[in-house]
């Protein structure tokens, strides 16, 4: 068996190609496909099967890494209304707070009698004489 491949299928090149698993001669996939007698139809309709998985893997993980960019970003505007939210109803407990002191206070005042009732006849004045 003296063709292409007459040395063990998986001899590296150099020491550097030792070190990466680097072939001299095919990929891994070819050199073992023929090792274990296979034709080359057999081996190419293997790979192309292989890629057509591939290719669908990694169209399938495209479409999840966008649906995740769309979900961050809609997490994102949704953490960013609930801030303006938060904001909004400290806001408004802060004024409703300011308007209930301001209420007790007046409230005060006409229970000591410091403002008269509005409706609470003023005091009786001299007619204006001409002098």
């Amino acid at each position: 068996m003296h063709d292409k491949h007459s040395e063990y299928p998986f001899k590296t090149t150099s020491s550097k190609g030792a070190k990466y698993g680097k072939q001299n001669k095919g990929s891994i996939f070819e050199a073992r496909a023929e090792f274990a007698g296979w034709g080359a139809g057999n081996v190419t309709l293997l790979c192309s099967s292989v890629q057509k998985a591939l290719f669908e893997e990694e169209d399938h993980v495209k479409k999840l890494q966008q649906k995740v960019a769309t979900l961050e970003k809609r997490n994102r505007q949704l953490r960013e209304r609930v801030k303006k939210v938060k904001r909004s109803l400290r806001q408004a407990r802060k004024k409703g707070r300011h308007l209930e002191l301001a209420n007790q206070k007046l409230s005060e005042k006409l229970a000591v009698g410091a403002l008269p009732h509005i409706n609470a006849p003023g005091p009786v004045r001299a007619p204006y004489l001409r002098g």
